[in-house]
Parts: structure tokens; sequence; C-alpha cells
């Protein structure tokens, strides 16, 4: 079973949840230690969508 890794971003005004991209899933899930990943810089969209 492949875990689904997600970012739960808080705003002012409501929770969001955003799916992290493939090749990061894929780098996660390899990975015997995500921690190291999880601590580095991750860039989600904040802007509405169109």
């Amino acid at each position: 079973m492949t875990k689904l890794w997600c970012a739960k971003i808080q705003l002012t005004t409501k929770q969001r949840t955003y799916r992290f991209s493939n090749d990061l899933q894929l780098a996660l899930n390899q990975t015997a230690h995500p921690q190291q990943i999880l601590q580095a810089l991750i860039v989600v969209p904040l802007a509405p969508l169109h």
C-alpha cells in the first residue's frame, strides 16, 4: 500500500489540503527517513483557482 502525502495549510479563513506532486510522493515513499525531506521548503499555491 502506497502512502498519499499531503500538506494541511491553515489560512485565516479556512483550512486547505494540498496533495504533494508525484515526484515528491515517490521520494517520500522511497526514503527511510521522510522527516528529512519534509523539513525542506515545499511550495503550495495560495492564490484562488480560476
